[in-house]
């Protein structure tokens, strides 16, 4: 029988959730107030789960009042693409030698065909694509240390996509970007999976860092 999630449980999976989504800008300060009047439940179960997200680098907690969004710099950036250029740019080059690449080829179905620029339409859809082709090489690697390094900094990149994701053209880009680590996995290029996806990681960096300069 599977175990009944706690309330402290439910309303820490909803707000890390909702600020993974981007529904929270970074910064932004949450009372204990508002989070229980929001989630209709008592202060207790929402201290619980603040002081959770706190561990993970999600928030940080200010005493007596709430906490704050966190809000990664510029360095907090760089310093976590660097480690997943070197970890996701493993996963992919294992799951081009594991993969089942029949799934790699239905994912790669579902990316829209383009000429120029993407509509608003297609952004979020290829937002959410490329969300899933990171998950399945994940799977894919075979790898059970690798995907628990990796899962550890998930947190913190998908508030960082959230800034990623408000540069003007990076959508066109990723999707490029995503194409070809795709084909080169159906292919079982292993070298070519691993360049590829390096290459993509190193370009969040620097797109980040040429739009925005010292801080976002």
């Amino acid at each position: 029988m599977p175990v009944k999630a706690t309330l402290s449980e439910k309303v820490y999976q909803k707000l890390k959730g909702d600020i993974i989504k981007g529904k929270y800008e970074q910064g932004r300060e949450l009372t204990e107030v508002f989070l229980a009047d929001l989630y209709n439940v008592s202060r207790t179960p929402v201290r619980e789960a603040l002081r959770r997200l706190e561990k993970e680098t999600i928030v940080r907690i200010i005493p007596h009042k709430g906490a704050l969004v966190v809000k990664p710099s510029i360095k907090d950036t760089i310093e976590i693409n660097d480690l997943r250029e070197v970890l996701e740019g493993l996963a992919a080059r294992l799951a081009a030698r594991w993969a089942v690449v029949e799934e790699f080829e239905m994912l790669r179905s579902r990316f829209p065909d383009k000429a120029g620029k993407l509509s608003e339409d297609q952004y979020m859809e290829t937002y959410n694509l490329g969300i899933k082709l990171h998950d399945l090489i994940l799977k894919h690697s075979r790898n059970g240390r690798l995907k628990v390094m990796i899962n550890n900094i998930q947190n913190q990149v998908g508030i960082i996509m959230q800034i990623n994701a408000d540069i003007p053209g990076r959508y066109d880009e990723a999707y490029k970007e995503h194409l070809e680590v795709l084909d080169a996995i159906i292919r079982r290029d292993e070298e070519h999976a691993e360049r590829a996806m390096r290459k993509h990681i190193k370009n969040v960096s620097h797109s980040m860092v040429e739009y925005y300069g010292g801080g976002f």
